[in-house]
């Protein structure tokens, strides 16, 4: 018996449909959420829901951080915002190359049709 499985693991939340690799996904995978000791990451998420503008709040964050752990430092300050656009920005993407693809099929039907009965 190693280490891991001699731990009393406490489950300290529970969700139905968490999405996993970006927000187009099904959503329907259901997860647990353990304390950092008992499965350690290396990286972590900080989320802030905020009323004001969240530009002006990372100095702030930061500063909080650094008096709980004055060697921490926060990477990849994003708003929701940008988190939504980068999720969905490959979708957008594949999209573009279809319709263009498309676009470049019907072009290419239509002056064929025209050659051949104009």
């Amino acid at each position: 018996m190693d280490a891991v499985q001699r731990l009393p693991w406490e489950v300290v939340g529970v969700i139905a449909d968490e999405k996993v690799d970006n927000l187009g996904g099904k959503g329907d995978n259901p997860g647990i959420y353990v304390s950092n000791q008992q499965s350690p990451v290396f990286f972590q998420s900080l989320v802030v829901r905020t009323a004001m503008d969240p530009s002006g709040l990372k100095q702030a964050l930061g500063k909080a951080v650094h008096e709980i752990n004055k060697d921490q430092t926060l990477t990849e300050v994003k708003t929701i915002d940008q988190i939504k656009a980068e999720s969905t920005a490959s979708n957008r993407l594949q999209s573009m190359l279809l319709a263009g693809i498309g676009l470049a099929l019907g072009f290419g039907g239509a002056l064929g049709l025209t050659r051949l009965f104009g």
